[in-house]
């Protein structure tokens, strides 16, 4: 006689396993089907060159993005792309002059949802190329703008808001400070007024690329200066007060040239530091370099990655998940077109993947990555895959593994 009761409980055990490796294999590919979700791969621009350096997400769940472009006069112009998280156009525009080029290199959207784009412009200011500030409204109209520097050359490549509501700007200068270029911070208030000016460096050359903000309202500086005992270019962090006075100043690297081109804050005021470095002597190869340093700028671990190919970081992102992704261009060698790439990394800087993107015998440059408005990571740069042999400015998303 079949006992009902075992035989009941032993139906009611296999459909639950049943019902639970369905539930794992649903979600699985609801969770692959949402980070690949709006994936896209667009270019925009004219005839001429057109660059995309920066892009983010907006409040309102779309994108904009960040560049120049030499398609619509006889110099080139800041532009400025709004797309939507499909990588359709919403509106574009361009600012800027006659007399010379003007570029733009990074943007924050501000409290009433319009923009403030910061570069540089040969077309207004004191002389040579000064640093250029455009604030815009939500549609990207100027609302005012404002040159900055001396008379040789200036520019800005990042900018942030910080703690008092006011922006501080971070690049080199040619001006002021001392022989070479040097680190130049800009603090501006709302109006694009100039609340204090800093420079950095010594009498060799110093240029400082990107700027963040700690909650002690301390700045920290990534850039490179030959100012050192090493040879070649160092890797220099600047942790100033909330006035620009340096704290202190360090150094890091080996023989050959190091760069430091980007900095990630952490939630415990720890930073990660993003390059590249010299791989051989009298060679221009180089290889992904990353540092994680303490607040006070102590090495918690060094990660100088090894390849075969000449390989460049240009900006990193946080990922959520505790990892980092970062991006750039590669080449096999010094006779092969460049690709844009994305790796990720954990937290202890290893590398989890790396995805190149881009097309055969044509250049494809990527400048930033930012987190997707829906998962997955957008990225920005420049591809020469148009007909007329020029760039055009390419944005491009990706699922949360790099697949486009």
């Amino acid at each position: 006689m079949v006992n009902k009761k075992v035989l009941s409980n032993s139906f009611t055990s296999k459909s639950f396993y049943i019902v639970k490796i369905f539930f794992t294999i649903f979600t699985t590919v609801c969770f692959t089907f949402a980070s690949g979700k709006n994936n896209f791969n667009k270019t925009f621009g004219g005839d001429k060159l057109d660059r995309g350096i920066y892009i983010t997400q907006t409040s309102d769940g779309n994108y904009i993005a960040l560049g120049y472009t030499g398609s619509y006069k006889s110099t080139d112009e800041v532009y400025l792309i709004k797309i939507d998280k499909e990588g359709n156009e919403l509106w574009s525009k361009t600012y800027g002059g006659d007399k010379d080029n003007d570029f733009g290199w990074t943007l924050l959207e501000t409290d009433d949802k319009g923009f403030i784009i910061s570069g540089w412009t040969g077309s207004f200011g004191a002389g040579g190329s000064d640093v250029y500030f455009i604030r815009t409204d939500s549609k990207g109209d100027t609302l005012w703008t404002k040159a900055v520097g001396g008379t040789k050359d200036e520019r800005v490549t990042d900018i942030i808001k910080t703690y008092d509501g006011n922006y501080v700007a971070v690049g080199q200068t040619e001006s002021f400070g001392a022989e070479e270029r040097d680190g130049y911070l800009i603090k501006i208030n709302d109006n694009g007024d100039v609340i204090w000016t800093k420079t950095y460096g010594d009498v060799l050359l110093d240029r400082t690329f990107y700027v963040k903000e700690n909650n002690k309202h301390e700045l920290l500086i990534a850039g490179i200066t030959k100012n050192n005992s090493n040879g070649g270019e160092d890797v220099l962090i600047i942790k100033t007060d909330e006035n620009g006075n340096t704290v202190w100043q360090k150094n890091f690297g080996y023989e050959l040239d190091d760069v430091g081109h980007d900095i990630i804050l952490t939630s415990s005021n720890e930073m990660i530091v993003s390059g590249y470095y010299q791989r051989e002597e009298g060679k221009e190869y180089h290889n992904p370099y990353f540092i994680k340093l303490s607040g006070e700028g102590e090495v918690i671990w060094e990660k100088r990655l090894t390849d075969e190919r000449d390989i460049h970081v240009i900006h990193t992102a946080e990922t959520g998940d505790g990892n980092f992704v970062a991006a750039g261009y590669l080449r096999d060698n010094d006779k092969s077109p460049w690709d844009c790439f994305l790796m990720k990394l954990n937290k202890n800087g290893e590398q989890i993947w790396m995805k190149t993107y881009g097309e055969k015998e044509v250049n494809d440059l990527g400048y930033t990555v930012s987190k997707g408005v829906d998962g997955g990571f957008v990225i920005t740069g420049y591809t020469y895959r148009n007909e007329n042999g020029n760039g055009d400015f390419w944005i491009f998303k990706v699922d949360n593994d790099g697949n486009l």
